[in-house]
Order: C-alpha cells, then structure tokens, then sequence
C-alpha cells in the first residue's frame, strides 16, 4: 500500500510540474520554439503563434524552409548548421510580421541532446528587442548630433574670433587716434553682431541679401534704392557682405553721398550664369554727394572687400563712387 500511495503521489507531482511548465511557457514573452535534426518543427510557444499569426497545425511537423521560405532560411542556414554541431549560438535578426511589421529579434540556438550526447536538435529562444533596439539608435544618433553641434560651434567662434582680430588689427593700425578707432572698430562689431543675430533667428539656414542691405542702411532709409532677386545668403556670406557693406556706408557718411542732404545709394544685384554656375552681381552707387577725390592711399574697407570678393572693381567717378564684384552662388547660398 505505501508503494501505491508513493505512485499516486510522483505521478500527480509529475502533473503538477507538467502543468505548471505549460503555464510558464504559455505567458512568457519568449517564443520558444523546438526543431529536430531534420529541421522539422516538433514545439511551438503561444508568443510565437502571437507574433506571427500561425496556429499550431500550421506549423508542427513543417520543415523549417517550408515556413520560412528559401531566401530567410538561407540568412540563418550558418547559424543552424552550427547548432547542429553541438554548438550555442546567439545572434539578432530582422523579420517582418504581417501584424507588426518589422521586428528585431534577439534569437538563442541551443543544441538539444541525447543521453549519448548526439545532437538531435535545437531549441531556439527569440525576444522582440524593438524597442530597445530603437532607443540605442536614438541615442546614438542624439550623441553623434551633439558631437556635431559642438564642433560647428566651435568652428563658428573661431571664424567670428579671427574675424574680428582682423577688424581689430586694421582698425588701431590706423593713423587716427584711440578714440576714432575705438568708435570705428564698435561700429564694425555692431554691424556684424546684426548679422549674427539674423542667422540665429534663421536657425543658421541663411539670410536674405536684401535684408542685410536693408538693415545696414535703414538709418538712411528715405535715402537709398535697392532693387535685386531673393538671394539666400550662407552664414559665411552673410558676414561678409555685413562687413562690406558697413564699410561702404560708413565711407559714403563721412566722405560720400551719405554726408550731404541731397545724396543717395543705389544697390543693384542681379545673378547670371557663369562658367559653370550661376553668379551674383552686386552694384553700389553713390549719386548727389560732394566731388569724389580718389584716395592716394587704400583703406580698410577697401582692402577688406577686395581681399573677400572677386572681381572688384571701385570706380571712382566725379559724381559718386561705385563699387562692383562678383559672388559666385555657389559659395553664397
């Protein structure tokens, strides 16, 4: 009698255990799945009848091509012959669900043996780590973004720094005195931090050329023409043109049109094709100024927009001077 109850008892423990491993594999996201040798499905877990909308008759007995079809099966033949050598694999994978679309899965082969310890085939383990896969992207894509910023940061500043050395050296290298460098070289700064303040409300994309004539000029602005295209101009171009044209206007109020009443400014651009590419034609005119002198010595306006501009060319003509170059668009836009 004690043997009966000892049978009774391993079996319904037997039961027991049966029971409680079917629950466990039943709600574990893990899809579990059972092939043999000859690569034919013996078990299937409910997460992977979930995922990919099979039911079990659908699958149990198939052979593992049959279901995967010819051009999946051969993406993972390395790792199922490896297996088959008695070896664990681990690696990731992308398959595409009809009901979920694009997944990847984190799949483990586990080779199954006998008790001789000949391999009679696999148990493969599989976890959806989509998401996971998707924040390590965002992240890395978030890094190297940051890693971007602060290297165009710090190319911005060192091209503003060597700008404004630039402007510095010229300025106090004058012959005037401290005080009439320390007001050009303040309006030269404030002219480009105009600038710089249209880029940082563009975002960096570009600013229109007629806005930076328009707001380099509007303190004269019942005084001056401007007539020209929409011409998108890049953070490099836009400073230059600042500078350059700050330094026209601050010539023609003190020497030029600018310094009568009765005179004004006439800027013109157009753009053409050129050899290759299009190119932008600016023209400043100054009219009904006093007599132009031509200068016996060259400026730093004039040496700054010959030295950033091809093809300049000042024409310094009795009644009002003119200035013309070239940009290639290119460069400018």
């Amino acid at each position: 009698m004690p043997r009966e109850r000892n049978s009774s008892s391993g079996l319904a423990g037997s039961e027991l255990i049966q029971t409680e491993l079917e629950s466990i594999i039943r709600l574990t996201p893990f899809m579990l799945i059972r092939l043999d040798r000859d690569l034919r499905y013996r078990f299937i877990s409910h997460a992977y009848l979930e995922l990919t909308g099979r039911r079990p008759e659908d699958v149990i007995g198939k052979r593992l091509v049959d279901i995967l079809g010819e051009t999946d099966f051969e993406r993972i033949r390395p790792y199922v012959e490896k297996v088959l050598q008695g070896n664990r694999v681990e690696f990731e994978r992308d398959v595409y669900f009809r009901n979920f679309g694009r997944r990847v899965l984190h799949v483990v082969y586990t080779p199954e043996k006998n008790e001789d310890g000949t391999v009679i085939g696999w148990i493969a383990s599989m976890v959806d780590i989509t998401e996971r896969k998707r924040a390590e992207e965002e992240k890395t894509r978030a890094a190297e973004a940051e890693q971007i910023l602060v290297r165009e940061l710090q190319h911005r500043t060192n091209n503003l720094i060597a700008v404004i050395q630039g402007i510095a050296q010229k300025t106090l290298s004058g012959s005037g005195t401290l005080d009439q460098a320390r007001t050009i070289f303040e309006g030269r700064l404030l002219a480009l931090a105009g600038t710089y303040r249209q880029l940082t409300q563009s975002n960096w994309s570009g600013v229109s050329l007629s806005e930076i004539v328009r707001l380099t000029l509007e303190p004269f602005a019942s005084r001056h023409e401007i007539h020209g295209p929409k011409v998108m101009l890049s953070a490099k171009s836009a400073q230059d043109f600042s500078v350059a044209l700050h330094e026209l206007a601050t010539n023609a109020l003190k020497h030029g049109a600018l310094s009568t009443a009765d005179g004004s400014v006439r800027i013109d651009w157009t753009t053409a094709r050129g050899s290759g590419s299009s190119v932008l034609k600016f023209r400043w005119q100054e009219r009904g100024g006093p007599p132009v002198v031509v200068p016996m010595q060259r400026g730093f306006g004039t040496t700054l927009i010959k030295a950033t501009f091809s093809d300049v060319d000042f024409d310094y003509a009795r009644e009002g001077l003119i200035c013309e170059f070239c940009v290639p668009l290119r460069k400018a836009a």
